[in-house]
């Protein structure tokens, strides 16, 4: 039986002179010797019932690296909404 667990990390990135609280989840699946990382986000708060988690990436072979990717991949993700943002008004 595979029972997976999220693990949930809270992290601060920097945009511009902005900083900005994210959530980030991991999930760890065993095959065989090696373990595999599945990253996700939290849009919202992750204590609600009603925020899904959404998938980013999978197979980090340490939580190090799917943290790191996750503040990489976040920071992008705001920088691009808040230029979005800017042009529309």
């Amino acid at each position: 039986m595979l029972i997976c667990v999220m693990r949930k990390i809270r992290r601060r990135i920097k945009v511009g002179n902005q900083n900005y609280d994210i959530w980030l989840g991991i999930t760890k699946k065993s095959a065989g010797k090696t373990n595999v990382l599945k990253l996700h986000y939290y849009p919202g708060n992750p204590d609600d019932a009603f925020q899904k988690p959404v998938a980013i990436k999978s197979g980090f072979k340490s939580e190090e690296e799917a943290i790191e990717y996750g503040k990489q991949f976040m920071t992008e993700l705001y920088k691009n909404a808040l230029a979005r943002s800017s042009r529309a008004t």
